[in-house]
């Protein structure tokens, strides 16, 4: 391993972890001598002059900040962050004013036992995940690639190398290095925390125009990727789906005269999307089932595909979506039928017909996992288990089939289509008597204990990552990117990443050479319960403990703002073994959620972290502007501005009630 920074971060562990020391404190002392006499550092403990709440003191800030002024690096060692199962991190800072280290050593829900202050220099976002207890071997001799290679060589070497008793030798040169810098793990930050200066000030929003060049490339690079695999899509983002839904669309006259012109099969979807709602009587309102008018187009998604926002309870939501399965299953033969057609009209109502049925599937291996967790025993976690299966069955095969039958439609591959969308019936044919049984146990046992169930996560309202075309064009960015691996851990964070991995297990479909790949959904979020554990679900499921050990891993989130579940995740991937891991998000939040930025436990994507190592951005989130530090909406109550655009159409299309106002 070249680099002393690399040896030396590599080998703080194995002396903190150091068996022959009786206490902690010995072992950091062990420590402070080793580095003192072998590059000239010091290590600064703190533990007396920590404040009540268990932060840095003004005493610890004050010693510190007369570091920074002589320009002494200084590495934070943090032992007991927010999140009772995260790394510990170092945050490697190279201050420029005294007041950038203590806004480095006082961000919120970090907790300092001791300090490292290193001559030298290294970039300020780098940060290192640190296992300060024994990791029972499962490091092993690994190095991250990024570690090995390292060029940072900042810090001077010093020929003084301190001799390292092993067994019943004694280690000197670079033997002793070896052994003492094997047990780290290092990675870089994601997450800035809200108190940092670059935040503060807003210097952050000044990054985020190179942060937007780069989602520009990435853009253009997955426009060439897509129309390499079906020339015919060239424009599709703006004649074929709706930019900012991903729906499938037409132009309002086109969609009045379409269905003269369409084949017996073509009328049948036809009249499936047409539907009239109950209270089609209304003459003020469209009132159409499958279908929202918008100002200049007709978009083929409708109530029945936004059930999942309805205020009702999520087990009746979930059954809705049962059933509308089965409407789609009696269509099986129109839809195969307008897919031997291929162009025009009649297809782009096939594929509409298999978003339909996509988006079904994801809703309903969503409610699978949450059920899982929700009901802990008794029939309906039975049920559940029933539910599963693997690629090949239940909830997962139903979704794979899925996912595969539109994306290969979106390709025109429609022998494989159709191959997919029989798959897709098939599985839910299997499963669909086990799905009624389940919801209905899990109905009655919510009515005998209501108040022992907490039903929100069952059935997830709105996923910012529903733009089949952006997801397909970031599945294909990773594809390339892990083009010569032949096994591959494609991981997606739900809900909003819960697709990603499954369109890039299509996408590595398509590459010239084989990749084996291993699905796994990870249920953990910063917002909703940080001090929950990871839930990992793989393809077969469960997996109370996922096997990456020597994996390459692929990373997939809907978008990205703090970083926070990034990091949490990726910091587990690498505890459990992982050799690589590449980081994909569709899109990134920027300077309109600077406030947001500012809230106490969020902080921002460390912009150096978004612009060298995470793939696949296509633009930023579109969420609406906010002044406020206490809530995510605008002043009128809006936070998503795709979501409050379909709840509009919604309520224009009929009368219901059953959906939020949201700015309007």
């Amino acid at each position: 391993m070249k680099g002393v920074t690399g040896r030396l971060l590599n080998g703080a562990d194995a002396v903190l972890a150091d068996q022959s020391a009786s206490s902690r404190t010995e072992r950091l002392e062990h420590l402070q001598r080793a580095l003192q006499r072998v590059f000239h550092a010091v290590l600064v403990t703190e533990p007396a002059l920590q404040g009540r709440d268990g932060s840095i003191s003004p005493q610890a800030v004050k010693r510190l900040e007369r570091l920074a002024a002589r320009r002494v690096m200084v590495f934070l060692l943090s032992v007991a962050n927010q999140y009772p199962s995260q790394l510990p991190h170092f945050r490697v800072v190279r201050p420029a004013t005294p007041n950038d280290l203590k806004d480095a050593i006082t961000g919120a829900g970090y907790r300092l036992s001791s300090t490292l202050a290193i001559v030298g220099g290294e970039p300020a976002s780098l940060s290192l995940v640190y296992q300060v207890w024994h990791s029972n071997g499962a490091f092993g001799d690994r190095v991250p690639p990024f570690l090995a290679t390292s060029t940072r060589r900042s810090i001077p070497a010093s020929e003084v190398l301190l001799p390292i008793a092993k067994s019943r030798v004694t280690l000197t040169g670079d033997g002793a290095l070896q052994a003492l810098f094997r047990e780290i793990k290092l990675a870089e930050r994601v997450n800035v925390s809200e108190t940092a200066s670059i935040i503060k000030s807003g210097d952050i929003l000044s990054r985020y125009k190179d942060i937007d060049r780069q989602a520009e490339q990435n853009l253009a690079r997955a426009e060439r990727l897509m129309l390499s695999q079906n020339a015919a899509l060239g424009g599709a983002r703006t004649s074929l789906l709706d930019p900012r839904s991903g729906a499938v669309f037409l132009e309002p006259e086109d969609w009045r005269l379409a269905r003269s012109s369409l084949s017996p099969q073509g009328v049948e979807l036809y009249d499936y999307f047409n539907e009239n709602l109950p209270h089609y009587w209304q003459p003020d309102h469209p009132s159409k089932r499958r279908v929202l008018y918008m100002p200049t187009k007709v978009l083929l998604r409708g109530e029945e595909y936004y059930t999942n926002m309805r205020n009702t309870s999520p087990l009746v939501r979930v059954d809705r979506m049962g059933k509308e399965l089965v409407r789609c299953a009696q269509l099986e033969n129109a839809a195969l039928a307008s897919l031997g057609v291929g162009t025009g009209l009649t297809w782009r109502l096939a594929l509409a017909f298999l978003d339909q049925i996509r988006s079904i599937a994801l809703q309903f291996l969503s409610f699978v996992h949450a059920g899982k967790a929700t009901f802990d025993g008794g029939q309906t976690a039975a049920l559940l288990d029933r539910l599963v299966g693997d690629r090949a069955t239940g909830a997962h095969g139903l979704a794979l089939a899925s996912v595969r039958a539109y994306y290969a439609c979106l390709l025109n591959r429609l022998a494989d289509a159709q191959t997919y969308l029989r798959e897709a019936n098939a599985r839910w044919q299997a499963l669909s008597a086990n799905f009624g049984a389940a919801v209905k146990s899990a109905m009655d046992e919510v009515a005998r204990d209501p108040q022992g169930h907490i039903l929100g996560g069952l059935v997830r309202r709105w996923r910012e990552a529903d733009h089949p075309g952006e997801n397909l064009m970031t599945a294909l960015l990773a594809s390339e990117a892990f083009r010569t691996s032949a096994t591959i851990v494609a991981a997606g964070i739900g809900w909003g990443g819960i697709e990603l991995p499954l369109v890039f297990d299509f996408a590595t479909s398509l590459l010239p050479k084989s990749v084996n790949t291993r699905v796994l959904i990870i249920r953990w979020s910063h917002y909703r319960d940080p001090g929950a554990n990871v839930t990992w679900h793989g393809f077969p499921d469960p997996v109370p403990t996922p096997d990456v050990d020597g994996s390459t891993v692929a990373l997939f989130d809907d978008n990205t703002l703090t970083g926070v579940t990034l990091q949490k995740i990726r910091d587990e991937l690498l505890l459990k073994g992982a050799r690589r891991i590449g980081i994909y998000v569709t899109r990134y939040s920027g300077e309109r959620r600077w406030h947001q930025m500012q809230m106490r436990d969020h902080g921002a994507v460390d912009p150096d972290f978004l612009l060298r190592r995470v793939g696949g951005y296509l633009g930023q989130t579109p969420f609406a502007r906010s002044w406020s530090k206490k809530v995510y909406a605008n002043p009128i109550g809006v936070f998503s501005l795709s979501r409050r655009r379909i709840l509009e159409a919604i309520y224009n299309n009929s009368t219901v009630e059953l959906y939020d106002r949201e700015g309007f």
